[in-house]
């Protein structure tokens, strides 16, 4: 490794110059070096976008997070692959999450507030590291989020 690590930091584009103040004070981040369990978690669906995976094929990509218990707060992902060969199973996994028109509802925000009961796998590669997968998944409720303390106040909530 060459160069000072002062010259690394600071030659990133931004100014660290602070980046280690208070550093006694700081609570390291969790370890999340190993895949969760296999087993049934109760998860909200966070996020969903389009990808592509390192082979070039195209898919849905969903983050789930635990939401209670020893893992809340882990995620776990899982692929809408969406190829000719996979048709019938991403039309199945958009039904269970409301979407009856991936064409245009995935241009769109997802429906939010999905909490799922995921089933959730290991699977090994072929170096032999575990990574999770999730092998199905079930719409248990939509939830109503908190309303906003700082919305805008609308016609019908003055």
């Amino acid at each position: 490794m060459t160069g000072k690590f002062s010259g690394i930091v600071n030659g990133g584009g931004g100014n660290f110059d602070n980046i280690f103040d208070g550093w006694d004070e700081v609570q390291s981040a969790d370890d999340y070096g190993t895949p969760l369990p296999a087993g049934k978690y109760v998860c909200i669906w966070r996020k969903g976008e389009p990808t592509i995976s390192k082979k070039g094929t195209p898919s849905y990509k969903l983050t789930l997070e635990v939401e209670a218990g020893d893992h809340a707060g882990r995620k776990v992902w899982h692929d809408i692959w969406l190829t000719a060969a996979s048709r019938a199973i991403a039309k199945r996994d958009f039904e269970k999450l409301g979407i009856t028109n991936p064409r245009e509802q995935l241009k769109q925000p997802i429906p939010k507030w999905l909490r799922l009961q995921v089933t959730v796998g290991l699977q090994a590669d072929d170096s032999g590291i575990e990574r999770n997968s999730v092998l199905a998944f079930k719409v248990l409720e939509k939830i109503q989020p908190e309303a906003d303390p700082f919305a805008p106040e609308t016609e019908s909530g003055r």
